[in-house]
């Protein structure tokens, strides 16, 4: 988390002593059913709240196949950092994983997107919490999950949910195209872990019913992971085709500073009008 911070900091991007958080809360909520109904799943994580009585928006961050790592925690205070009750939401532990990035299908983006409306319902018993204004901030796996949580079928819009910005997500052209909910896709140009030319035929194959609420950004030169500050590097994961490979990840400075500046403009036109 301090890494993260620190790289960002030094970019002058945040002024974190000027708008900090004021405490953290690890909780557990029941996820749920298709129907609505709890789930016997366990929801756990950690909020993070700034400042003040609100109330405020919120944005879920939603990890990778790695699981809760310092780095998503990094961006939960980051979020907090820029006035939103952060909730770094946990798919992982209350179904007895810690990481899936060799077996992703161990959980499903499905079964994500009812974590999401578990944490929803949640939040709305919270007073400091504006239940109607809420982003999802996903990464990879997460990414993955938000690409299934904004189509029309899943109707997080009843749940509260204004936007979302997903970092190098894996697009399914075939399905992913009944966007009901403004998203921002950031990728790197190179990533060979979740292949950005998946996302980029959504739209060059005009497979979007609204074409105007998705925006996407392709980063020239890099990788799975750019905004994860650290060397490149190579990993075992799973990827198109359900091969098990080697991926390249690695930090790129240019792209994960832009791609910062890119999420919090968006959510603030979305989430802070």
């Amino acid at each position: 988390m301090k890494t993260l911070i620190s790289s960002l900091a030094l970019t002058g991007l945040l002024a974190l002593a000027a708008c900090k958080t004021t405490s953290t809360q690890n909780v557990i909520y029941p996820s749920v059913h298709p129907g609505g109904r709890p789930a016997a799943e366990q929801v756990h994580a950690r909020i993070y709240k700034p400042e003040g009585a609100g109330p405020f928006p919120a944005i879920l961050v939603l990890h990778g196949c790695d699981g809760i790592k310092q780095h998503y925690e990094g961006w939960a205070e980051v979020a907090a950092s820029w006035g939103y009750v952060a909730v770094l939401v946990d798919s992982f532990t209350g179904r007895g994983f810690g990481q899936i990035c060799t077996n992703t299908a161990d959980v499903q983006p499905d079964e994500r997107v009812l974590d999401i409306v578990g944490t929803t319902a949640y939040l709305k018993t919270l007073p400091y919490v504006k239940a109607d204004a809420i982003g999802l901030f996903g990464f990879s796996h997460g990414g993955w999950t938000i690409m299934k949580g904004v189509q029309a079928n899943a109707r997080l819009t009843n749940s509260g949910v204004k936007a979302a910005v997903a970092y190098y997500p894996w697009c399914d052209p075939e399905r992913d195209g009944n966007v009901d909910l403004p998203l921002l896709i950031l990728m790197g140009a190179a990533d060979n872990w979740t292949p950005p030319e998946r996302c980029r035929n959504l739209k060059d194959q005009r497979r979007l019913r609204k074409p105007e609420l998705v925006d996407m950004v392709f980063y020239d030169g890099a990788y799975h992971a750019f905004d994860i500050p650290g060397r490149t590097m190579e990993m075992l994961g799973r990827g198109e085709g359900g091969s098990i490979t080697m991926r390249r990840v690695g930090y790129n400075a240019p792209a994960a500073i832009d791609a910062m500046k890119r999420a919090k403009a968006f959510f603030d036109t979305h989430l802070k009008p």
